[in-house]
């Protein structure tokens, strides 16, 4: 016993000492945590916890887009094709032009659809103009402006959907002369509105029609009208002393080529190729490979992958918009008035991945190669990681500068598509650690939460603020579901893809 202290006094001490080392109660926990500024902290989620939060994230996304298009989306019978333009509600507005980019997309996603077994449309799909009702898939009532199907109808399968969006894109959108395809026309074909042949909306066609290629329900001259449209784009675009394709004003975005030609100072035809344009003759390259095994769609294939992973300069490890071409094997320097797309660095990240797994799978690239640009692929997404995610609310801002980080915090649609795509080869990849599992669930959280209309029509909204509060845009695209750059593809693909990988 301590000299001085009473036997009493020595019990209490005990006690309170006792008391101050044990567990303190929920409550008081809380307690504690709000007199210490800070939130209490959920107990950390277990890796199956993790995976079966995505899995439902993802499943919800993909019925509900599936769901939202198959209700809204395909134009009357004596139109054809998807319609040019959807209100957030799903019902058509001007524009009624359709856009190649837009046809294409729909004629992809829903071949993509049927190929993974989701022919038919989910039974709780919300077809009546406001979102409401679930139950038995019902087509919407026509509106009295046209449009829409009969009261009561079946929705069309993904093979319908598929197949009338890449009969309108074949009978009304290609220049049987030039064997391209045209940027956009009226809503019933008969007119061209912009005959520019416009080399990122080839790229689409070729991946559309390569999908279509794969499946029993594609148009019979698919593949062969797929490779005829890469040769003839490859012969009036392809430049052999620099490797990839020339972007001119006269195969760029027909709104913005002369913006891009002013900012050269009109100077040379020639404009900046774009990373944009890079990714998607990619995907489209790796698609067409697989429906024709064709020497020349490959020889083009490893010649663009090899431009992305080891001549496009990067900045603090990311790739940027617009580069400055140099005759092969020099580098491409970053055109100084570009910025960085943190969704197009993912979607580099994931695409390169998985196309490399094909170059190696056919013999045309060998083991160091591939594995330099696997390493190559893995820095800018994780690049972009650091740069460009919300590590507050979960999900990717839109764009920035390599040295300044974040200028457009808003969370796009289709950025967070990429994201997760790359968040799933990244935890891949890296054996689970580096905390990309938990950000692919924080991410398909926010998704869920903000940016997927499910109290509404379905589908994903174009974008909404970091901390994903939606408002009105005051923009013709932005304040809409479906128009000529907005369709099923990002958001359907993430889905589809997702669910293949996490079951392979």
């Amino acid at each position: 016993m301590a000299r001085g202290i009473p036997p009493w006094a020595l019990a209490l001490l005990v006690a309170a000492m006792l008391a101050a080392a044990a567990p303190a109660s929920g409550a008081a926990q809380a307690q504690q945590a709000q007199q210490a500024g800070s939130e209490p902290q959920a107990q950390p989620q277990t890796q199956a916890d993790l995976l079966a939060q995505v899995r439902g994230d993802v499943a919800a996304l993909r019925e509900s887009v599936h769901g939202f298009w198959a209700c809204h989306g395909l134009d009357e019978p004596r139109f054809g094709g998807f319609r040019g333009t959807l209100s957030l509600d799903g019902a058509p507005t001007p524009p009624e032009e359709k856009g190649l980019v837009q046809q294409a997309r729909h004629a992809w996603a829903f071949a993509t659809y049927a190929l993974h077994g989701h022919d038919e449309p989910p039974r709780h799909a919300r077809c009546d103009a406001r979102g409401g009702g679930a139950g038995r898939a019902e087509a919407p009532v026509a509106p009295a402006h046209g449009g829409g199907r009969h009261r009561g109808g079946p929705l069309p399968s993904s093979a319908a959907m598929a197949c009338s969006a890449a009969d309108f894109m074949i009978a009304h959108m290609l220049d049987r002369g030039t064997g391209l395809f045209v940027w956009n026309v009226t809503r019933d074909g008969a007119r061209v509105v912009s005959p520019a042949t416009v080399l990122y909306g080839q790229w689409f066609a070729i991946y559309a029609l390569s999908q279509h290629a794969a499946a029993p329900f594609g148009a019979r001259e698919a593949p062969e009208l797929a490779l005829a449209t890469f040769t003839a784009l490859d012969r009036a675009w392809h430049n052999a002393s620099t490797g990839g394709w020339d972007e001119l004003p006269s195969n760029s975005f027909p709104a913005d080529a002369p913006r891009r030609a002013a900012a050269r100072g009109g100077a040379a035809p020639e404009l900046p190729r774009t990373l944009n344009v890079l990714l998607h003759g990619t995907e489209a390259l790796v698609a067409l490979h697989r429906a024709t095994g064709d020497a020349a769609v490959l020889a083009r294939l490893v010649e663009v992958v090899t431009i992305l992973c080891t001549r496009l300069a990067r900045r603090r490890g990311l790739l940027l918009e617009a580069y400055l071409p140099a005759p092969t094997p020099g580098h491409w320097a970053p055109d100084p008035a570009s910025t960085v797309s943190y969704g197009h660095n993912l979607e580099a990240a994931w695409l390169l991945l998985d196309t490399i797994d094909h170059l190696q799978a056919v013999g045309a690239l060998d083991d160091a190669a591939a594995m330099a640009c696997r390493d190559a692929a893995l820095a800018v997404g994780e690049a972009a990681l650091a740069a460009g995610y919300d590590a507050v609310h979960g999900g990717v801002f839109e764009a920035g500068t390599p040295e300044g980080g974040p200028t457009s915090r808003v969370k796009v649609w289709w950025v967070q598509a990429e994201s997760m795509l790359a968040l799933w080869k990244l935890h891949e990849l890296r054996g689970g650690s580096g905390g990309h599992l938990e950000r692919l669930a924080q991410t398909a959280r926010f998704v869920s939460a903000h940016l997927l209309d499910q109290g509404g029509a379905g589908e994903m909204l174009w974008q909404v603020e970091a901390d994903g509060t939606s408002r009105v845009w005051g923009d013709a695209d932005k304040d809409s579901k479906g128009n000529r750059w907005k369709a099923s593809y990002h958001s359907g693909r993430a889905a589809l893809f997702l669910e293949a990988w996490m079951r392979a």
